[in-house]
């Protein structure tokens, strides 16, 4: 009997994909939007046609009801004209317009037996809809009702069957689609239509399954995606999707439309990214409309995707660094002492930016400029639109390919962006987050959306002087460069990775996942309360918040009430001696990172939280301060040792400025490593093993520096 259901129900669908292949579509534009095929009564409803539309004007605040085809609005009668459909049939459902006034209109979709109304659906504007008839239904009837006054227009509507596919060979027991829920962000398999700078980025955090027009069905049923990523691509996929994303003339969205219609059937949630917003919302809007979520880089047109969609589901995503990709380490031993620019010129259009940029580049070149054209293969041959002005020909340096980026974001000192969007609060070059997290200060022409999100990091000035000092100021004060150096990477680390808006956007669309917080143990030992104390307050400093204490106390007067009182959830004490009843150093620390604090030297509250913000850019099991600042208690000052030794792989690191993941200590006896951390040992010898050093900057942290001045403590502190 059982079989015989599944054959009943392959039939059904030969019958439903029928009536596809014949009139996929219920009701024709022409026949819906001609007025003289609607019946209404009311002197309150007038409908009329103009300019291809079908106008209703509302004189009324009560309900209104027009009836399509039918000469009455008594609902209760059986429709006279044959609108078929099939017993558990799927429709989707838009009708687009405008409303001018107070106005409310719905689309009525009523459902008939053989004998009887049996089901009625309301129908939003501009909001896509589906709707499964019931088992008993066999015929349809249409109408609009209309309440409160104003106007509504129609433009456009559609109707249509949602094609089922019928098996090639009859299965008794089909395979369903399955998802597995995601536990972390590097779990999430993300179908995606991307171009390929954005792919590079999101697939360093996530999976991505890409595919073409052709192949997609084959690939998605066999790696069943989390969600459908699309984003404003102009040569999506490699060329793949090329024409069927933007709008252009006589195009073909065919394989979208599937596509969605495939992600809407099997509910995996859609979502598009428009990155060209606002210059080309126009073009791309047709296709945002027809995805569950829509996010675009300018949170100003936010409204614009809502009155265009019909829904509320509209959030700002703006662009944003990778750390793989954007990161501080060097690409060479010093960065040219020079500015550099890396983008294109436009003599007839954006002429407020054109302006911005010729003050810009004026001003750098006083200080030595390097200018990196997009379009120098366009401009070698002649003039051009796009060829900088002949002042600056001295300047142009060739162009970059697309895995040449660095030498401009990390090969000179100092970064210009300029602004063709001023006055959004998001929408901003993807060179002002790439750049700062390669800890390169940038000069920037105005952006509400810069000033906003990173405040005084990137400096701005539309007067001119005032540009020109700050540029002063960077090319010549090592310790303002390197400030501003330090706080660009932290402020795009902690708030502006491919990871933190990918969170933000399966956050909206309901999907959960754990975030990775990073832990560390600071180890310490203690031969004083004083020791103590010391280790206690430095660890107390810190403002990185995924960290525990471990101090092993030594048997000095006292020592046992600090063990009674220092046994918290995050602060733990055991006694040195007793750690030769444990055997491996992961038997009292459960985090994967160390960090040997010595009692006698200072660590600044950012010391933890810049070499932790690290491991997200480095892959080094050691992280720490090659270059460093030692106290002189006898002349009261610090010195520099290991001069330009930051944010680069080195061969030795000591254990007291650095964190380690614990996996180095695989085969160490407990008591070895605590003597090694104490002592403060070179850690050469892993790097013989064949671990990664990596070196990072020179502030917070003073070896012997205990006790030191205030004056000192805000130098270093950073």
């Amino acid at each position: 009997m059982k079989d015989l259901s599944l054959l009943k129900s392959d039939f059904a669908k030969f019958q439903s994909q029928i009536l596809n292949d014949i009139a996929p579509y219920l009701i024709t534009n022409q026949s819906f939007l001609r007025a003289e095929n609607w019946f209404y009564q009311s002197a309150d409803i007038f409908m009329y046609n103009q300019k291809e539309k079908l106008f209703i004007s509302s004189e009324s605040e009560n309900k209104n009801y027009i009836s399509y085809l039918e000469k009455n609005n008594s609902f209760s009668y059986l429709p006279t004209h044959d609108l078929k459909t099939l017993p558990n049939e799927e429709f989707e459902i838009q009708i687009k317009g405008e409303i001018f006034g107070k106005a409310h209109i719905n689309l009525m979709v009523i459902e008939y037996s053989g004998s009887k109304k049996i089901n009625v659906h309301a129908v939003s504007l501009n909001k896509v809809t589906r709707i499964k008839m019931n088992q008993k239904t066999q015929n349809l009837r249409l109408a609009l009702r209309i309440s409160n006054k104003g106007i509504a227009t129609i433009e456009d509507i559609y109707i249509q069957r949602i094609k089922q596919e019928i098996p090639n060979t009859y299965v008794p027991n089909p395979k369903k689609i399955s998802k597995n829920n995601p536990s972390t962000i590097s779990d999430i398999k993300m179908a995606c239509i991307l171009d390929e700078f954005s792919m590079t980025c999101f697939g360093k955090e996530v999976n991505l399954l890409t595919f073409t027009t052709e192949n997609w069905k084959e690939i998605l049923i066999e790696n069943t995606p989390d969600l459908l990523f699309v984003e404003s691509a102009w040569r999506g996929n490699f060329g793949a999707w090329e024409y069927k994303i933007a709008k252009y003339n006589n195009q073909d969205k065919t394989p979208l439309f599937d596509l969605l219609r495939w992600c809407k059937e099997n509910n995996i949630p859609t979502v598009f990214w428009n990155k060209e917003d606002p210059i080309h919302f126009e073009k791309f809007i047709d296709t945002a409309k027809l995805f569950d979520c829509i996010f675009t880089t300018d949170a100003d047109m936010i409204p614009n995707y809502q009155k265009e969609s019909g829904h509320e589901r509209v959030f700002a995503l703006p662009f944003s660094a990778e750390p793989q990709l954007h990161n501080p380490i060097k690409i060479r031993e010093k960065r040219e002492e020079k500015i550099c620019f890396a983008g294109s010129y436009y003599d007839n259009r954006h002429e407020e930016r054109k302006q911005d940029m010729d003050n810009v580049l004026d001003i750098a070149a006083e200080f030595g400029l390097d200018i990196f054209d997009r379009n120098y293969e366009k401009n070698k041959n002649g003039r051009t639109h796009f060829s900088f002005p002949e002042r600056f020909d001295q300047n142009i340096k060739g162009s970059l390919k697309y895995d040449e980026i660095n030498t401009a974001y990390k090969g000179y000192k100092v970064m210009l962006n300029v602004n063709s969007v001023k006055y959004s609060p998001t929408m901003f070059s993807r060179r002002v987050f790439e750049g700062l997290a390669c800890g390169t200060p940038i000069i920037s022409s105005y952006s509400e959306g810069v000033k906003r999100m990173f405040k005084d990091i990137v400096l701005i000035s539309e007067n001119k002087q005032e540009l020109k000092e700050s540029i002063e100021k960077l090319m010549d004060d090592e310790e303002y460069y390197n400030e501003k150096s330090l706080v660009g990477i932290r402020e795009v680390y902690l708030n502006h990775t491919y990871k933190h808006r990918i969170h933000y956007m399966l956050e909206q669309l309901g999907i959960t996942v754990k975030k990775d917080i990073k832990n560390v143990s600071v180890l310490s030992v203690a031969k004083s309360k004083v020791e103590f104390f010391n280790i206690l307050d430095s660890f107390k400093r810190q403002s990185w918040k995924g960290k525990e204490l471990i101090v092993l106390l030594e048997n000095f007067d006292g020592y046992i009430d600090v063990l009674n009182e220092y046994n918290q959830e995050n602060i733990k004490t055991y006694v040195l001696s007793y750690m030769n009843h444990y055997n491996r150093i992961n038997e009292i620390i459960s985090n994967p990172y160390i960090s040997y604090f010595n009692p006698d030297s200072f660590y600044g509250e950012n010391y933890l939280l810049d070499l932790m913000i690290a491991t997200e850019y480095s892959n080094a099991e050691i992280i720490g301060k090659n270059t460093f600042y030692q106290y002189d208690f006898q002349n009261k000052e610090v010195t520099k040792y290991n001069q330009d030794k930051e944010y680069q792989y080195v061969d030795s690191l000591q254990f007291e400025s650095s964190i380690v993941d614990k996996s180095i200590f695989h085969g160490e006896n407990i008591i070895e490593a605590v003597t090694k951390m104490r002592s403060n040992s070179s850690m050469a010898l892993y790097f013989m093993r064949g671990f990664r050093l990596l070196s990072i900057d020179n502030y917070n942290f003073i070896r012997a520096g205990v006790g030191v001045s205030e004056d000192i403590i805000n130098k270093i502190q950073k």
